[in-house]
């Protein structure tokens, strides 16, 4: 864990934790600074999420909340390069990868709105948001992993859909994703 966190650090640390206000216009954002979390475990990674995500609410979207945002922004679309535990949800039937997804959503709204020129206020809602998913996922993997919830099809073919039944297919998910 220690070791995660550590390479967690060394990417916020590469991305520039302190942006220069007088950047050069030309200058890339500091989102363009996180190239990669690739083997990083998943909670570290919404960890790092978490705090950009905080601080943008914090300084309420201004010049540096935005900042802060693009970073987050950047994390969400480099979520599904991490390390995942495990590929659903215990007692939510839900994968983890689909909850990262909808986060990632949530940040290309936010982003689009800032695009498109909507006051900082109206994003904020889709910011507080997008960190309370954060939240919860990060809650939600600490109570470990289940199995694949029954498709569609083989519940509306009326198989057996009992607790003791064991889903066609449903195996151990693998390390990694």
């Amino acid at each position: 864990m220690k070791k995660s966190i550590l390479w967690a650090a060394l990417i916020l640390t590469a991305a520039g934790c302190k942006a220069s206000r007088d950047r050069d216009q030309t200058a890339a954002p500091p989102s363009a600074a996180i190239t990669s979390v690739t083997g990083i475990p998943l909670d570290s990674a919404l960890a790092l999420l978490d705090v950009e995500l905080r601080s943008a609410i914090d300084n309420k979207l201004d010049h540096t909340g935005f900042e802060r945002f693009q970073r987050a922004e950047a994390l969400t679309d480099r979520l599904l390069e991490t390390r995942y535990p495990f590929q659903w949800l215990k007692g939510y039937s839900y994968s983890v990868e689909s909850k990262l997804r909808q986060i990632q959503a949530l940040a290309d709204r936010i982003l689009a709105q800032h695009r498109m020129g909507y006051p900082a206020d109206s994003a904020m809602t889709d910011l507080r948001a997008a960190h309370g998913e954060v939240v919860w996922l990060r809650k939600a993997l600490r109570e470990g992993g289940g199995t694949m919830p029954l498709g569609i099809d083989k519940l509306l073919s009326g198989q057996d859909t009992s607790p003791s039944a064991s889903p066609i297919g449903a195996t151990e998910p693998e390390e990694g994703h």
